[in-house]
């Protein structure tokens, strides 16, 4: 009866500890997709900003090489 117990203890505390991992995970993830979604807007905007200026594609990548 101990043994079962001590098993139901350790099910328990690995089901807490899986749940906890899950959460930092999506916390994490939410995280970097606000910098994807931030960093695709900077791209957009710099795109538009050379094409103001007279710079097509191929001069955004010699701008980003350089």
């Amino acid at each position: 009866m101990i043994q079962l117990e001590q098993a139901n203890v350790l099910t328990e505390d690995s089901e807490s500890l899986m749940r906890e991992m899950e959460m930092e995970l999506q916390r994490t993830l939410k995280k970097v997709m606000k910098k994807v979604v931030v960093g695709t807007a900077a791209v957009s905007e710099l795109r538009k900003s050379l094409r103001l200026v007279g710079m097509d594609g191929g001069g955004l990548a010699m701008l980003v090489v350089s």
